[in-house]
């Protein structure tokens, strides 16, 4: 049977901003067969899409994963199906609050980075960094060249769905010639 409530993330993101997103499926199974073990995520570093995913169904090999980065859990609750809907998912890859604080930062980056791209692992790196010096500052904003670097990226991938989008309604709404005979 569906589950009719879907876990969800409220996650503040390296630039100060808080997003809510849904957990990954395997999370989502794993809370719903032990919800007490949503402690684990309280605090917790997880690797979270930074921009929307770019799909393209005609062309399956152009889909790309959007930047990566790692945000900081705030809470975990439920919410309905409904409501979850077009929100995105985070990734599976996270570390709880017991674990990153005390680790070498390269220990983290490390579980963290995964397999994605050259760019995102670069994101991830530098994020880590971040959270793990947020500890020891009173400066909370990230560094204005890292903030630079993720919206430029940002603004990469949205302009890339959004030139897909229009691709697409172009092709959609032009008459189709008749052929010569």
């Amino acid at each position: 049977m569906a589950q009719k409530k879907m876990w969800c993330l409220q996650v503040q993101r390296v630039t100060g901003e808080y997003k809510t997103l849904r957990l990954s499926n395997d999370l989502q199974q794993a809370l719903a067969q032990e919800p007490t073990k949503k402690v684990l995520l309280q605090g917790a570093l997880i690797v979270i899409p930074l921009a929307p995913y770019y799909k393209n169904k005609q062309r399956p090999d152009l889909e790309r994963q959007p930047p990566m980065g790692v945000g900081l859990v705030k809470d975990v609750f439920q919410l309905s199906r409904q409501k979850t809907y077009r929100l995105a998912d985070a990734r599976g890859q996270f570390i709880s609050a017991t674990y990153w604080p005390q680790r070498a930062r390269i220990e983290v980056q490390k579980y963290l980075r995964h397999d994605y791209a050259f760019w995102s692992q670069q994101q991830i790196k530098s994020d880590v960094r971040f959270w793990q010096q947020q500890r020891h500052t009173k400066n909370k904003k990230a560094p204005r060249l890292l903030r630079a670097i993720t919206n430029r990226r940002i603004r990469h991938q949205i302009n890339r769905i959004n030139r897909q989008r229009v691709k697409q309604s172009q092709s959609f709404w032009q008459l189709k010639r008749k052929a010569k005979k």
